[in-house]
């Protein structure tokens, strides 16, 4: 027995711990491969971003300097939140370098349109004639083909027929105003449209037409004014306010996703006047000592800053990305989302797990992170997985070869013991024949008994022979049985002389 235990439960044991050692050692250098990917995979990401930052600021402020700094045409990347002008240190925003509010005044009172204005302006202010006053801002307008001087004399008309009384007229003229172009503004910087637009905004039945109006300043760069920042949020609060009683957020959803991405560009705009003032504190960490150029992060790390020299190396261009924005398109570029990985959005923090992107970013840091179970460690589960299979195989195998060769065992020694009992009961049988005839053998040979009574002994004599005989072929029968080869003949028989030689044979034992 413990022959069979060294056998087999031992190889077992031993089949286990070579088992767990090798699990062990490839979850190390699964683990290590891991890592090893990981640090290529955001060594990829940081370049990755500044390939695509990059492209996108030396894109723009090409665009900016071939195509002056008006809003007119713009065909930035989404991610551009805004492209201006950096003299020394100081940033110098769009609608400072546009030029349009600085024509206005010229603009506006130019020729007969000037004098046209002029006259309904003193009929509508000082003399109180609205009706006369309005029929020239409506000549006006007709009678000019540019777009500025149209614009202010429509506003000017709706002015006096809202005064009037023709509240209706009024509106019909604002919402007309409503698909001006962005770069037509007044001397403040504020385009005409957004004047229209803050008349309409209590009537909840332009909501949807000033929802769609405004979505189109959020699709493209930051141009605004101070002004025109805080009357653009001015106007998405009061629509806030007038579509939470009017709409049903749950009919219709797509109501509050507008009005937050409204909300969102008009926090912008406020944030590009605040960029203004603190860029003498930003300036340092866009240009390093040497004179390289870097990003750096502002605006609760939303915006990522980069400064650009135009063609010529003379004029340094700010142009401020969407970090977000540029995060998604690195991850989709690399397809990390494919790999089991994501990229939280870049931050100042470097606090672990965050991590520095490197030099060309100025204390800018990301965070690498798993979404999923990559294919490599679902390789590492499947080789696992085949080892514990192939042990538990083996160990099964190595039990039924030791259940098998128990249960063997176990039925060569019932066998013995069965072969042991029955040559037991065998001799037993033979005793009383044998001793019979022995006896009676004796006794003719030391006696000389009647003739009658020699001849009993002579017939027990003969009947214990056949007993013995019949003994010894029942044994050879046995054999046979075991053997499978014994053939068995049925037939009738009388059952009285089987009985009364047993008892002759018996008789004389007995007597004796």
């Amino acid at each position: 027995m413990a022959l069979v235990i060294l056998a087999t439960v031992i190889p077992s044991f031993a089949l286990i711990g070579l088992g767990v050692g090798l699990i062990l050692q490839e979850s190390q250098l699964e683990k290590a491969r891991r890592t090893e990917a990981y640090e290529d995979t955001f060594r990829s990401f940081a370049a990755t971003l500044e390939e695509i930052a990059g492209k996108q600021r030396d894109s723009a402020a090409k665009y900016a300097v071939d195509h002056g700094w008006s809003s007119r045409g713009f065909k930035f990347d989404s991610s551009v939140v805004l492209v201006s002008r950096v003299v020394g240190e100081e940033l110098f925003l769009p609608w400072q370098l546009s030029g349009q509010s600085e024509l206005f005044d010229q603009r506006i009172h130019a020729g007969s349109f000037g004098r046209d204005l002029l006259r309904a302006e003193r009929l509508e202010f000082t003399s109180g004639s609205a009706g006369q006053a309005a029929r020239i801002y409506r000549t006006a307008a007709t009678s000019t083909r540019d777009a500025l001087q149209q614009a202010y004399a429509q506003l000017s008309l709706a002015r006096v027929l809202e005064k009037s009384e023709f509240e209706e007229d009024a509106d019909v003229v604002r919402s007309d105003l409503l698909s001006l172009p962005t770069y037509v503004v007044d001397d403040f910087g504020v385009p005409l449209a957004l004047y229209a637009a803050q008349q309409l905004a209590p009537d909840n039945r332009y909501a949807e037409t000033l929802v769609e109006n405004l979505l189109s300043y959020v699709r493209m760069p930051l141009h605004f004014s101070p002004q025109a920042g805080y009357l653009y949020r001015a106007i998405h609060d009061t629509l806030r306010a007038v579509s939470g009683h009017t709409v049903n957020p749950t009919a219709d959803p797509t109501v509050e996703q507008r009005l937050s991405a409204i909300g969102e560009y008009a926090q912008t705009t406020l944030s590009s006047i605040r960029l203004q003032e603190d860029f003498r504190s930003v300036f340092p960490r866009l240009v390093s000592q040497s004179g390289e150029r870097g990003f750096t992060l502002y605006a609760n790390d939303d915006w990522l800053l980069s400064i650009s020299s135009d063609t010529s190396g003379t004029e340094e261009i700010l142009v401020v990305l969407d970090a977000k924005k540029l995060v998604r398109e690195a991850v989709e570029n690399l397809h990390l989302t494919d790999l089991g990985y994501d990229v939280t959005v870049l931050s100042s923090e470097s606090s672990p797990p965050n991590r520095w992107l490197g030099p060309a970013y100025q204390g800018i840091y990301a965070q690498l992170t798993t979404t999923g179970t990559p294919g490599e460690e679902r390789g590492l589960m499947s080789r696992i997985s085949f080892i514990i299979l192939a042990m538990v195989f083996v160990i099964g195998l190595t039990t039924l070869g030791f259940f098998l060769w128990w249960r063997d065992t176990r039925r060569e020694l019932v066998t013995a013991r069965l072969r042991s009992d029955f040559v037991s009961s065998v001799s037993h049988e033979l005793k009383p024949p044998l001793t019979s005839i022995r006896m009676f053998a004796e006794t003719l040979r030391f006696r000389s008994p009647p003739n009658e009574i020699r001849n009993d002994y002579l017939d027990t004599i003969i009947n214990e022979s056949g007993r013995l005989t019949r003994l010894l072929n029942n044994v050879l029968d046995f054999s046979k049985i075991g053997k499978g080869a014994k053939n068995y003949y049925l037939q009738p028989t009388v059952l009285q002389p089987v009985v009364s030689a047993a008892l002759e044979a018996m008789e004389y034992p007995f007597r004796a």
